[in-house]
């Protein structure tokens, strides 16, 4: 670990074996699923070796000192959940969609992959990280505005269907390695300055949305 990930497990009273079988007791797993899912270090954090997938278990919160995923994470439609900063990294994508919560706010620190956030009540997307290395999904939430958002994405950047989305000034200077999903928001306006390898996502029905991204130079795709 590094010295910032020691001084903040020391924050924190680390899980113990017993921690773990209970909380997996809790959505149907047993001593020999922890046992075959966590390896526990010396210094009393724990690693997984591959994906952790725990999609519609129920659970309350990730197990504290659990460090790093080495492969993807799937906590989606668990609508109990509360991120606790557990786990610090993922080597692969992070699905946290169809979930309760108000922020991304203790998400992994360092995600290798896509995320995602899509039908998860976020009002506020502070917490994400600066750089996302694959698609960043934020559909179906309850954004006003884009603020925090990730500045380098190296995948698609999906907002559509936030039906209280009237700001995207906090796009201005971000740099999207693929292409950019507006459809069915009702913001009227596209900043310019933002760096688009591909296309933007419009519905039909956004007239004023299209003329403005058009007169910007963006090159649009209409639905």
């Amino acid at each position: 670990m590094s010295g910032k990930e020691q001084k903040e497990v020391k924050k924190d009273p680390l899980w113990i074996k017993e921690d773990y079988i209970k909380w997996a007791e809790s959505f149907g797993k047993d001593e020999n699923w922890v046992d075959g899912t966590f390896e526990f270090q010396k210094d009393g954090t724990t690693v997984v070796w591959g994906n952790l997938i725990l999609e519609k278990t129920e659970i309350f919160c990730l197990p504290i000192g659990l460090m790093e995923v080495k492969g993807g994470l799937s906590i989606s439609h668990n609508p109990s959940l509360k991120l606790n900063g557990y786990p610090k990294k993922v080597s692969g994508g992070f699905d946290c969609s169809y979930n309760n919560l108000s922020s991304p706010q203790g998400m992994p620190e360092e995600v290798r992959g896509f995320i995602g956030f899509d039908k998860s009540n976020l009002s506020s997307l502070i917490g994400l990280p600066r750089k996302v290395t694959g698609g960043l999904f934020l559909s179906h939430n309850q954004l006003e505005n884009l603020d925090g958002i990730s500045k380098e994405i190296s995948g698609n950047l999906g907002v559509n269907d936030n039906d209280k989305l009237i700001s995207l000034e906090a796009l201005r200077d971000t740099k999207i390695r693929n292409n950019l999903e507006l459809l069915n928001i009702p913001a009227t306006e596209i900043p310019a300055g933002i760096e688009i390898v591909g296309v933007i996502y419009i519905h039909e029905h956004q007239t004023a949305l299209i003329t403005d991204a058009k007169r910007k130079g963006y090159r649009v795709q209409i639905f």
